[in-house]
């Protein structure tokens, strides 16, 4: 696959332009054994939560998930499904 990265052409896989943004862009990340995914935690306002980059080369997709470590009582289970699910309509790319 011909990438363009910063006007010029190379051959190149989707994990090593990842990796060279996050290094480009001082990301602190980790690359997991065995699979093309990167881990970085997240701390902003909200709180701190996991994410992961993942590449999925055959597909020629990157795949991006932040992981929010808030637990939903099981009485509200119902509610915070049928909210995801509602936010989740519709959408072609993205999802929570």
């Amino acid at each position: 696959m011909m990438i363009r990265w910063r006007g010029s052409n190379f051959m190149s896989n989707i994990l090593e332009i990842i990796t060279r943004f996050f290094e480009d862009d001082d990301w602190a990340f980790q690359r997991l054994e065995n699979a093309p995914v990167l881990s970085m935690g997240f701390t902003g306002k909200s709180g701190k939560w996991m994410c992961f980059a993942q590449a999925r080369e055959l597909q020629h997709q990157f795949v991006f998930y932040s992981v929010c470590p808030i637990n939903v009582p099981v009485e509200r289970l119902h509610t915070a499904a049928e909210f995801i699910a509602r936010a989740n309509y519709g959408m072609i790319i993205g999802n929570f």
